[in-house]
Formats: structure tokens, C-alpha cells, sequence
């Protein structure tokens, strides 16, 4: 792999949060360890938006429960592959019209 694309993983660092809805279910040691507000250089912020994203397939979940992982797996991706492509088509009716 080229070498410009290619991630040193001994000069990364790896941080792991918990949301802060989800937070105040954990033990007190994560709630410090692993919270959002006693991290230097995160902003504010939640945490929950990756979640959010999934509640438009909450419905998936009936068509792909008697699936095989295969069927399922690609289930999946046709339904993630067709809102991302709503999405990035919204985009563009969405700048065009914008006023310049």
C-alpha cells in the first residue's frame, strides 16, 4: 500500500468515549475514564449522532431477521447504498438552488 495513505499506528492514539446518554449506566470509573467532558480538544458534544443515523432502518430489521449473513449482509448494503445515494442526489437539488 502507498506509503502517503499507509497509518503509523505507534504515533496514534486511540481514544475511546461512551455517549453521554449511555454514560450514567456505566460503573463511576468509566463515567470519568471514557466521558466526553473530561477529554482536552473533543468541542461539545453528545456523542449519540453515529446512532441517530440508524433509526431510518429500524424497519430493515423485519425483512433481514430470517436472513442468512450473505442475504443479510447485502440486504444491508443495498439499503445503506440507496439512502446515501438520496442523500448525496438531495445534495445537489440542495445547492443549486441555493442563493449565490
Amino acid at each position: 500500500m502507498s506509503e502517503h495513505i499507509c497509518m503509523d499506528p505507534e504515533s496514534k492514539i486511540i481514544q475511546f468515549f461512551i455517549p453521554k446518554f449511555h454514560l450514567k449506566a456505566h460503573i463511576q470509573s468509566c463515567q470519568t475514564s471514557f466521558s466526553f467532558n473530561f477529554t482536552h480538544w473533543v468541542g461539545h458534544t453528545d456523542g449519540e449522532a453515529p446512532g441517530c443515523g440508524w433509526a431510518i432502518f429500524n424497519h430493515v430489521a423485519s425483512s433481514t431477521k430470517e436472513m442468512g449473513p450473505g442475504a443479510c449482509h447485502d440486504a444491508l448494503d443495498d439499503y445503506f447504498g440507496d439512502s446515501h445515494w438520496k442523500k448525496r442526489v438531495g445534495f445537489s437539488t440542495q445547492w443549486t438552488s441555493y442563493p449565490h
